[in-house]
């Protein structure tokens, strides 16, 4: 059961444009500030969309992938 869970673990981090270090970063500055962030792309329309009384931002990374937060 234990090497079950590990597979899946590395499975569904393997589905994802961000490493795990960049997802666990996003998640603790979301709880820390309350605001909306993310590193990844595919998030920034619906933080744009959810954005009703913030500033929404957008920033190139030093990657060239695109970033956006809801201020």
């Amino acid at each position: 059961m234990k090497y079950i869970s590990i597979l899946v673990l590395i499975l569904i981090s393997g589905c994802t444009s961000q490493s795990f270090s960049e997802r666990t970063a996003d998640k603790v500055l979301r709880a820390i500030t309350g605001q909306e962030y993310s590193r990844n792309s595919s998030e920034c329309l619906r933080i744009k969309n959810s954005c009703q009384q913030g500033n929404y931002t957008e920033w190139l990374l030093e990657n060239g992938k695109k970033a956006c937060a809801c201020n």
